[in-house]
């Protein structure tokens, strides 16, 4: 862990000015980065899951080395839902207590209810400050991990109630196709019906136009939020990435200047007029910091401003922004000026990579710099700004409010200068025949003829997406099966396919059908968006609806169903539920057996409500209200959840893991002491083949 040139790089560019705070700097990159991580989800499911950890294990750390391994709250990461862990994976299976600990965490990040994330990654959504009415876009989205925090921000008010989804939405853009892909399945565990995912570079983010409430002109969507987390050289992360210490060179810093100006330059022209847009990097290099932030603040010309955020995120130390650094040439030789840059060498250099002669103007120092010795963590680069001004073509609209100009020349207009303002962007005609290029693939490679029906949208990149009417007879019979309240929105399902018989139903929020279902449609390269709510089920054809309700849409549509499919449970009916496989009626106690026999077959859900007793028994450990999607059969019942869900459930419910063969062995014991014909038994087969094909088709 030693490379010459990254330490007399540094020394020079002088980020750390007091040589022994230097050395500091240097022995913590050689450290080995603690594993971090946070509790995702709404607020109060994380709130739930958070005070089960702390009461179901963290208080049975007794012994002096369990002590020690138990994970420490980070001080600035708000309501405590961000921790860290001071030793090894190693260490914490030593004991009973930590091991059990330790399973705990596998079971729950295996499912998304914990996620493993840099500390110093989780700054820059905090300080966008996300509220549920926001329109959201993450520019450079992929793994995830922000975007994650951008959601549950969106969601920090859905309290599960009738009416209180988010009207916002989030849009996580990635340019990478198979990173998008990756996208679609770390975010689908939120269950958010308010996320699009799309596969554009972020630089050439195309314009949208949607109708406006009164449907007489099209209106540009702009964003509340912009966050560009940029491709970067990476080297605050040392401590994670090893290999970087051999590779480092400051030459990708340089390269990657000009489309990190290029994707920040496109987040200002998206941002709304009092919106607020977050540049971050990953590395310490001040070239791609201080001096694209500086760039872009003198290209906004004052249209954007520097935010003080010295007093949000009280605990996080961080140092402010650099007004004095160089660029590295030929031989990592160091130039304060782009004058002093041998002509041999100006066409490897851009201006705007060093400081401009305005920097004092600038408030740079209200950047943030986290350098990994101050608190234990990687390296960050975070700037916050807010658009305090117009700043290209999409903030027309306002003038044209004022002016009252006809609607039609301005859209005209407007049109004409959102393809220039997008190529001004771009600095060169390679990259322009690069994005003509690129949009030629897209279209050739993998978007879908059009379609004669006027209710699909022809832009995914894999399949089309079918928007259903309200009198459709599927849906229909869903919202009669289920006890569906017309409160909940009736045109907002969607499929991915054409035709009368479809495996799937989804459900996207009104924000996100006013994009997808706008005339600009087709300039969106959408990879996924909407929450599975009802899957087909191809079984007994005596069912009533053969749409079971999918564990990812339960709690969006929860508070909108009726009692009709809704089987109250005891806390001994869910251990039966969780122990058993296919759990046969005579398992629940009298009152639900009774409310079992009287339901027809198909899908339904099991309802518990802790009681008094419950709270009071140490057996329990959940202690708020818990839904779960079920199937009953004739003489049986199955939780439709996959196995890693039950696992994770275990876990919260039960304190503990489940035992694949005790559970076989209780059902064997089962249907061998209670009189069962051999019709339920060969029900009770097929059941269970069906359902290990439908969850293999659902995978």
């Amino acid at each position: 862990m030693e490379n010459a040139d990254f330490e007399n790089y540094y020394k020079g560019q002088n980020i750390i000015p007091d040589p022994e705070e230097f050395k500091e700097f240097m022995e913590a990159l050689r450290r080995t980065l603690p594993v971090t991580f946070r509790i995702t989800g709404s607020r109060s499911h994380c709130e739930e899951l958070r005070d089960s950890m702390i009461r179901n294990h963290f208080s049975k750390f007794n012994s002096q080395e369990e002590i020690s391994n138990k994970p420490q709250e980070i001080k600035w990461y708000p309501n405590g839902l961000g921790w860290q862990i001071p030793t090894s994976r190693t260490e914490l299976r030593k004991s009973p207590e930590t091991a059990a600990f330790h399973k705990f965490l596998v079971s729950e990040t295996e499912i998304g209810n914990i996620y493993r994330q840099e500390a110093v990654s989780m700054i820059p959504p905090l300080l966008l400050n996300v509220e549920p009415h926001h329109y959201v876009i993450d520019m450079c989205a992929a793994p995830g991990s922000k975007t994650s925090q951008i959601i549950e921000a969106l969601h920090s008010k859905d309290t599960g109630k009738v009416g209180s989804m988010p009207t916002g939405l989030v849009i996580a853009n990635d340019a990478d196709y198979n990173r998008s892909y990756m996208l679609v399945y770390q975010l689908k565990r939120l269950q958010s019906p308010s996320l699009i995912v799309t596969n554009h570079e972020a630089q050439f983010f195309p314009n949208i136009y949607v109708k406006n409430a009164d449907k007489t002109f099209n209106v540009p969507v702009q964003f509340d939020r912009v966050l560009c987390d940029v491709p970067c050289s990476g080297d605050g992360t040392l401590r994670k990435n090893k290999m970087i210490w051999r590779s480092w060179s400051p030459r990708p810093g340089n390269g990657l200047h000009p489309l990190q100006k290029q994707i920040f330059i496109r987040g200002c022209q998206l941002l709304r007029v009092g919106g607020r847009i977050v540049y971050s990097t990953c590395s310490f290099n001040p070239v791609e910091d201080e001096a694209v932030v500086s760039a872009v603040l003198n290209e906004c010309k004052g249209a954007i401003k520097l935010v003080d955020v010295s007093k949000e995120l009280p605990g996080l130390i961080r140092r402010p922004g650099m007004t004095s650094w160089k660029c590295a040439g030929e031989g990592n030789v160091l130039y304060s000026s782009y004058d002093e840059v041998p002509e041999a060498e100006k066409s490897k250099f851009e201006e705007t990579m060093f400081p401009p002669k305005n920097i004092s103007e600038l408030n740079i120092d209200r950047c943030l710099r986290i350098f990994p010795h101050l608190q234990d963590t990687g390296g960050f680069f975070v700037a916050v700004f807010e658009k305090v001004a117009p700043f290209g073509s999409l903030d027309l609209f306002e003038k044209r409010k004022t002016e009252k100009a006809q609607s039609k020349d301005v859209e005209m207009n407007i049109a004409k200068q959102d393809e220039e303002e997008i190529n001004n962007v771009v600095e060169s005609d390679s990259k322009r025949r690069k994005l003509d290029n690129t949009f030629q693939a897209h279209k050739e490679l993998r978007i879908p003829e059009p379609s004669q029906n006027k209710n699909v949208k022809v832009f995914s990149i894999e399949q089309p997406f079918v928007f259903l009417p309200k009198d459709d007879p599927t849906i229909q019979n869903i919202k009669e099966y289920y006890g569906l309240s017309s409160q909940f929105p009736q045109e907002q399902w969607v499929v991915r396919s054409e035709g009368e018989k479809f495996r799937t139903v989804y459900f996207i929020s009104d924000s996100v059908k006013s994009i997808l279902n706008s005339e600009d449609s087709h300039r969106i390269l959408v990879v996924n968006s909407g929450v599975k709510m009802f899957f087909r089920n191809e079984g007994d054809g005596t069912v009533k609806c053969k749409y079971r309700i999918v564990n990812e849409g339960l709690s969006t549509i929860s508070p909108y169903l009726s009692d009709k499919r809704v089987i109250s449970v005891t806390f001994n009916d869910l251990k039966v539920l969780l122990e058993e496989d296919y759990p046969h009626l005579l398992g629940f106690c009298d009152e639900t057996k009774k409310a079992l026999e009287e339901l027809d077959q198909g899908s339904c859900l099991f309802r518990f409500i802790p009681s008094e007793s419950d709270n009071n028994n140490d057996e329990c450990l959940i202690r708020s209200k818990l839904e779960l999607p079920v199937w009953k059969a004739r003489t049986s019942v199955n939780l439709l959840m996959k196995k890693a869900e039950k696992r994770s459930l275990a876990w919260r419910l039960l304190g503990k893991e489940l035992d694949e063969k005790k559970t076989r062995k209780s059902e064997n014991e089962k249907l061998s002491s209670t009189e069962i014909t051999s019709e339920q038994v060969s029900e009770q087969t097929t059941e269970q083949s069906s359902e290990q094909t439908l969850e293999s088709q659902q995978e």
